[in-house]
């Protein structure tokens, strides 16, 4: 009997170094996390014409850890060893990253010295590809990989004069290293490490292109933050930390936030966080810094933003390299919600995991990502719920501050009329400063306007675009009336109702058209009887298709004969709003195996005209209460257009009336209390 075994193809080593490594830039940046591994603090790249030459002043290798570590492909030395000798969480457990020196180059010097030993040199040289798959050989040996092991005296060669380190040189390098490569590992290299955080401020990193040195971290003026956030969560899903930003008076403000993580998983039902035993993401820290881009002290610093900018994710202190800068999609996020949101590009900030705790947040092959799994999902739902504490306050503090103020205005100042009042008598002096106080008043009054019409610009056009479409759609719709209603009566009777149902619906849209057209705007508004139980039939005729899918119950309580007189399009759009969010929060409450229910009443009081509606949705925080109905805030997933709520108070205040919001109600949801001061029949 022979025995035989696995032989290992010279092919398959290459290409563990080639294929597994997608880039370039990446392969420089797996061997720079060996040099942390070897707890070096000093590690320096240097692009050469010729040649690339990583050198650290790391522990070294001995004899024994080159030839029984080193040079075995796949050892498991790391992950037999997890912490480096000064207690670093080792980063590469694979034992192939050092393969990444052959997709830069076919040739490789190792110069390695430990502490008190000699200095061991190592040159390896690959054969020409040529020669390893030529036709009539049908495999090539290990052994046409030219390496020699020499022992030479110890010299100081690594950075600062250290006596011991490690020094790769590549040469016959594959590829050409201009500008555009050097720019990539320039980006890459700057965010290994998260520039901001000094918990790793013993391990620094440069590079050299040509000899000249490239900036790697931002300027200090992205060290002052407009707002940011640092906050811990366990593996449980509390989260505890604190939010930092200034106040309308630019007076520094540190606000405590703590709770449990409520997100959604993948089907988007609301869940708490699962334990990484049971698939969560695990424990993780998350620190965000963010600038409001249209600020004055960003003037000049906007391209090192756009540079730096963006939420890397840190695992075991070193960057999980991502295909692309937005991989968590905020600009996505943001395009759903503007008002609110924050974008990629006003961002610095990082998300830290640990190999040991974070165990279902797993590498692709190529090193660039996450494996898509819940884990990776739920760890982006927690990045969302808490970016939303910190823009819940954001929004607040730039409300105060009245950052969209514009700055014609800030030339009206009546701080030189102050000045000149404390020279003048009493009596001219009370003249100029009541003169002043009506100027501050009327700046502020005119401020207040500048920020309505700002707000209302944007959807202003969107509605504009919406009604000048949608009213050429109904034409054909509305022109068929006639024909519909002189042969009603052919019709069978199972579906006759439908048929009225649409053109009921049909007619009430072309009303709604004539008076939301812009180029009518200014005309006088139509006013008349308006029956509130009809107009609610109306509209659970039009959505019963909804309440179907849903199997939502509708409750009402409202009075056939009541009447009063109002604009019917503000009627139909304010109880359409009402309708239209309670179909979709009603069946996402904690329903315990019951029917989601909505439920509405209406009635006439002293007051007015009072409409009630709440549901069995998961209600509002108390926090957000106030933010609800400005325009844009939406908290639907994914977000819907936030423009329902903001419309519903303008028509309701536009009446005189006002709008009572209750949290949580006794059926669960939030509930809207509508008081409407209207003129009766």
């Amino acid at each position: 009997m022979t025995k035989v075994n696995f032989r290992v193809d010279l092919n398959l080593l290459l290409e563990l170094g080639e294929e597994l490594i997608s880039k370039d830039e990446i392969a420089v940046s797996e061997l720079v996390k060996n040099s942390y591994d070897a707890d070096a603090t000093i590690v320096e790249v240097s692009i050469q014409n010729d040649s690339i030459i990583i050198a650290d002043n790391g522990n070294g290798m001995t004899i024994d850890i080159i030839q029984n570590s080193w040079l075995v492909i796949g050892t498991s030395f790391k992950r037999r060893n997890t912490k480096s000798p000064m207690g670093r969480r080792v980063l590469g457990e694979k034992g192939i990253g050092r393969l990444s020196a052959f997709r830069l180059g076919n040739s490789l010097t190792v110069k390695t010295r430990s502490e008190r030993s000699d200095l061991i040199e190592l040159t390896m040289s690959v054969p020409e590809r040529s020669s390893i798959n030529r036709p009539d050989s049908p495999s090539s040996s290990m052994d046409a990989f030219a390496s020699e092991l020499s022992i030479k005296p110890p010299e100081k060669i690594f950075p600062h004069n250290s006596s011991n380190g490690t020094i790769l040189i590549i040469s016959n390098l594959r590829g050409k290293w201009d500008e555009d490569k050097i720019t990539k590992l320039k980006n890459l290299l700057s965010r290994l490490i998260h520039p901001f955080d000094a918990s790793i401020s013993n391990f620094s990193i440069s590079l050299f292109a040509e000899g000249v040195q490239q900036p790697l971290e931002p300027p200090e003026q992205l060290r002052n933050p407009h707002y940011s956030i640092n906050v811990n969560v366990s593996n449980e899903g509390l989260y505890n930390g604190e939010v930092k930003y200034r106040d309308e008076r630019n007076e520094p403000v540190t606000s405590s936030i703590s709770g449990k993580v409520i997100i959604t998983d993948s089907k988007r039902k609301k869940i708490e966080l699962p334990s990484v035993s049971n698939g969560g993401p695990g424990p993780l820290k998350f620190k965000l810094n963010v600038w409001d881009r249209d600020s004055p002290d960003l003037r000049g610093w906007k391209s090192d933003l756009d540079y730096y900018s963006g939420i890397s994710l840190i695992r075991n202190n070193f960057l999980v390299v991502q295909p692309k800068t937005d991989w968590l999609e905020l600009n996505m996020r943001r395009v759903q919600n503007p008002t609110m949101r924050l974008s990629t590009n006003q961002i610095m900030g990082a998300i830290y995991i640990n190999s040991d705790f974070n165990k279902n947040l797993l590498d692709k092959t190529d090193r660039e990502g996450l494996i898509e799994n819940e884990a990776l999902h739920l760890l982006k739902q927690i990045i969302y719920f808490l970016m939303d504490k910190l823009e819940q306050i954001r929004y607040r503090a730039r409300q105060s501050r009245r950052l969209s103020k514009g700055t014609v205005l800030d030339l009206i100042d009546s701080k030189p009329l102050r000045d000149i009042s404390s020279k003048l008598p009493k009596e001219s002096k009370d003249l100029l400063l009541g003169f002043a106080d009506d100027l501050d008043r009327t700046k502020e009054e005119i401020e207040e306007l500048i920020l309505g019409r700002d707000r209302m610009a944007t959807i202003g056009l969107l509605a504009a675009e919406m009604i000048h479409s949608g009213r050429n759609a109904l034409v054909s719709i509305t022109d068929s009336y006639p024909y519909i209603e002189e042969h009603l009566s052919e019709v069978p009777e199972s579906i006759r109702e439908k048929i009225l149902n649409l053109v009921e619906s049909g007619k009430i849209l072309d009303t709604m058209f004539k008076d939301l057209n812009p180029y009518l705007r200014f005309r006088t508004r139509t006013e008349t009887n308006i029956n509130i139980s009809a107009m609610l039939n109306m509209l659970a005729r039009l959505y019963q298709a909804d309440f179907r899918k849903s199997n939502i119950e509708l409750q009402q309580d409202v009075d056939e004969n009541l009447s009063f007189v109002a604009n019917q399009t503000d009627i139909l759009i304010l109880l359409t709003n009402f309708f239209v969010n309670s179909i979709y929060w009603a069946p996402r409450g904690n329903l315990e195996n019951t029917r989601p229910k909505i439920k509405i009443t209406a009635r006439r009081e002293e007051a007015g005209v009072i409409i009630d509606i709440q549901d069995t949705g998961p209600g509002i925080p108390e926090e957000y209460k106030d933010l609800v109905f400005e325009l844009g805030v939406s908290y639907k997933v994914p977000p819907g257009t936030g423009i329902g709520l903001t419309m519903n108070r303008d028509i309701v205040n536009y009446y005189g009336g006002k709008i009572d919001l209750t949290c949580n109600s006794e059926m669960g949801g939030a509930r809207f209390k509508v008081i409407l001061p209207t003129k009766e029949v």
